[in-house]
């Protein structure tokens, strides 16, 4: 149920924001990570759990980050690189 909501909540702001795809990316997973992270340990255990929500939040977003900086690199590149063979 936590994973479906986060996965809903991210799809909607990813298609609803603005810019590039980086900041899209970025911004759809900030929201994903906090409804995950918020209905996650309240639904598995019953009880609000700020620290573990936080720890759960920040991992996840940095995680995020880490993973669309990456592809984002990687997408560039080759782009990059068939631009120049096709020229």
């Amino acid at each position: 149920t936590a994973f479906t909501a986060a996965a809903f909540v991210d799809w909607a702001v990813f298609m609803r924001a603005k810019g590039d795809w980086m900041r899209r990316s970025t911004l759809s997973n900030v929201a994903g990570a906090a409804v995950d992270s918020s209905l996650f340990p309240l639904l598995a255990f019953g009880v609000f759990m700020p620290g573990v929500m936080l720890a759960q939040f920040v991992a996840k977003v940095a995680g995020g980050w880490l993973w669309a900086y990456g592809f984002d690199k990687i997408v560039k590149r080759t782009t990059a690189i068939k631009t120049k063979v096709v020229a």
